[in-house]
């Protein structure tokens, strides 16, 4: 049995990963923290955003997905998406400790599942290190991303129009599962960005050895 090697670039891959998982984890209790105090009947109307933007700590979460986003990015150019993607499991413990300790509530904190919580950590860290994620490809046709946009956008617009007509919930479990495929998406497409990049960098870079040789 062969131990695997893990590389610096795999190691930074991961720390861009974590690094994602946490800014998240930070937008998402401060946009709530904001979205929480806005009355609910607004919650599917345009007001909702005008709303939001006079709230400095929605705009200091959006900040943290700034963040998030040229993390994740980082992460993607250093390491192959089926790495990176399980990673973000991470998000969802580190945001609910993250939102009781906002809420300064202990007792709501002594309530969290804890097991689950160590669980979910353990078993990532398992499973990723067991599956060892690698190859793939880094780019797809463009035919290939015309399909997949029209395929998720109508996904997408089916689970909006249907949580618009729901309560409570449900809605958020609707509007929860669109989030995730749109992050999922662009996830996808960054990676492919990431990949044009680097062949681009490694194409000009070979254009100008010759000059500087």
């Amino acid at each position: 049995m062969t131990g695997h090697h893990v590389t610096p670039q795999t190691l930074l891959c991961v720390i861009f990963a974590l690094l994602t998982a946490a800014s998240n984890a930070i937008a998402a209790v401060l946009q709530r923290k904001a979205a929480a105090q806005v009355p609910p009947e607004h919650a599917m109307h345009f007001s909702l955003l005008a709303d939001l933007f006079r709230r400095k700590v929605w705009l200091a979460g959006i900040g943290m997905v700034i963040v998030a986003a040229v993390a994740q990015a980082a992460a993607l150019a250093t390491g192959p998406i089926a790495l990176v993607q399980p990673i973000f499991i991470i998000e969802l413990p580190v945001t609910l400790v993250l939102a009781t300790l906002v809420a300064r509530n202990r007792g709501a904190l002594r309530r969290l599942p804890w097991t689950a919580i160590i669980i979910t950590t353990a078993g990532l860290g398992a499973g990723l290190a067991i599956a060892q994620p690698s190859g793939a490809t880094d780019a797809a046709q463009d035919s290939s991303w015309v399909i997949a946009l029209i395929v998720t956008a109508g996904f997408l617009a089916m689970l909006i129009v249907t949580a618009a007509g729901t309560r409570g919930e449900p809605r958020a479990a609707l509007l929860g599962l669109a989030a995730a495929c749109g992050y999922a998406l662009t996830a996808a497409l960054m990676k492919n960005a990431m990949a044009d990049l680097n062949a681009g960098a490694a194409a000009g870079g070979r254009a100008c050895w010759p000059a500087a040789a």
